[in-house]
């Protein structure tokens, strides 16, 4: 791959570290458009399908990777480790949105395809080629999890780490992730002794993968929560004959690093948060501190009053896969957000959160530590500190809704607008941000410590 070809990459990422969606997809088109051969056209489009599922823009994902699919067939024949590498990536924007029956057999085409001896030719002309293999392998896998069909997905686990034995490193990180998911999946399911001779794998990958044991713990964290999410479909789904299972009726998932014995996030009593509202542009953003103590719920709280919603809609936070909210309203799959508090995220400088409010517009936040806090800082600040424009108005449809909006706003005659929408001013901040003022001396330090209500 050419270095011009892979600094945009980088720098497309950067933007989707930051939550700048449009600039990272319009850096990937960028690449697309420099590309030189079919190889890298196709990595193009393909982290550009990536960077609009991150975004939650499905419609525009999933049209994405059937552009590389009809590219990968084209270019590489229908039996390419791209043509399925494409099913999968389409199956799995269904997937991650718990509409496994349209992913299932989109990832099973994947995996046929790549069960064949015919798709090996093509693998010196894919980056990472085993890597994105085993991927499939184990997408599928999830997928049959969550539809409860359980000896069809550990088939899929077993084969993915087989695969990942046979042609990856025992440091690679896709290989020591795929034995981490089987072996939780396996523990999930009473098969304890099954489990402890994967998880042997797993010591051998991190011991010599990860010499940071932050690090380690990250990678272990985020691979539960990817199997968490589909940990509901086992509990009611059985074990074929023969096989011995002593999980309890409302077994979750078994941590292998329990949060009271894992290595301790950075000190901190605070965070600094960036709340970003994603696919809007201008940006609509604010700027909050909170303690660590400060539960999900809470946490709820402080965002619908900085936003200035409303809190007349459902909500939920995502971190990893894993889903909470509030269980008193209808929602299947959802943790209690009231148990859990931001410092047993074991959260650093760069992790991101996801919150999603009112799912029929669908405004999804990215929330984004900017910093950790010592006391003396979180004694000094406000909860609410500083943000930019005026959270959209209730019901008005959704982010592309909104942005004709703004857009009608600026050319419309006010005195012929509806009440509610003359009223509407995209600029201003909800009062709980003071106003700024130039006389005021940020280095006096306040000794009480904000409430958070």
């Amino acid at each position: 791959m050419r270095n011009e070809f892979k600094q945009l990459c980088f720098d497309a990422e950067d933007y989707l570290a930051d939550g700048q969606f449009t600039m990272a997809i319009k850096t990937y088109r960028t690449a697309l458009l420099q590309s030189r051969d079919e190889s890298e056209k196709f990595l193009a489009l393909t982290y550009i399908g990536a960077a609009y599922d991150e975004e939650g823009n499905q419609r525009m994902a999933i049209a994405t990777f059937k552009e590389c699919r009809e590219l990968a067939e084209k270019s590489f024949g229908s039996n390419s480790v791209q043509f399925a590498v494409s099913l999968s990536n389409e199956g799995m924007v269904y997937s991650n949105r718990r509409k496994s029956e349209r992913a299932e057999p989109l990832l099973d085409a994947a995996v046929q395809i790549l069960r064949s001896a015919k798709h090996k030719s093509g693998i010196t002309s894919l980056p990472n080629a085993w890597d994105s293999i085993v991927d499939v392998f184990a997408n599928a896998g999830e997928c049959k999890a969550r539809l409860g069909k359980i000896n069809d997905a550990l088939a899929l686990m077993k084969e993915a780490c087989a695969l990942a034995k046979a042609n990856l490193p025992s440091d690679n990180q896709r290989r020591v992730q795929a034995s981490l998911e089987l072996g939780a999946l396996l523990a999930c399911l009473g098969l304890t002794h099954d489990a402890d001779e994967i998880m042997k794998d797993v010591m051998v990958g991190l011991q010599k993968s990860m010499k940071n044991p932050h690090a380690a713990f990250q990678m272990v964290q985020q691979t539960l929560a990817n199997t968490a999410s589909f940990l509901d479909g086992i509990q009611n789904a059985q074990l074929s004959p023969g096989s011995k299972s002593t999980a309890r009726e409302h077994s979750n998932v078994i941590p292998i690093v329990p949060y009271q014995n894992a290595p301790e996030s950075p000190d901190c009593e605070g965070y600094q948060l960036k709340i970003l509202l994603s696919r809007v542009q201008p940006p609509v953003w604010r700027r909050v501190v909170v303690p660590a103590g400060c539960s999900l719920s809470k946490l709820h709280t402080i965002i619908q009053k900085a936003m200035g919603w409303t809190d007349s809609h459902l909500h939920e936070f995502r971190i990893g896969r894993l889903r909470f909210g509030d269980v008193r309203q209808p929602s299947d799959g959802v943790k209690d957000e009231r148990k859990v508090a931001l410092a047993d995220l074991h959260l650093s400088a760069g992790s991101k959160i996801e919150y999603e409010y009112d799912f029929g517009d669908g405004w999804v936040h990215s929330i984004i530590v900017e910093k950790t806090l010592e006391q003396e800082e979180l004694d000094a600040s406000d909860i609410f500190v500083t943000g930019k424009r005026a959270c959209p108005p209730e019901d008005c449809g959704g982010p592309y809704a909104f942005m004709n909006l703004l857009a009608a706003l600026n050319e419309a005659d006010k005195e012929k607008l509806p009440e509610w929408l003359a009223e509407y001013d995209p600029t201003v901040l909800p009062s709980c941000f003071k106003p700024k003022s130039k006389k005021k001396d940020t280095t006096k330090i306040r000794t009480k410590t904000p409430v958070v209500r």
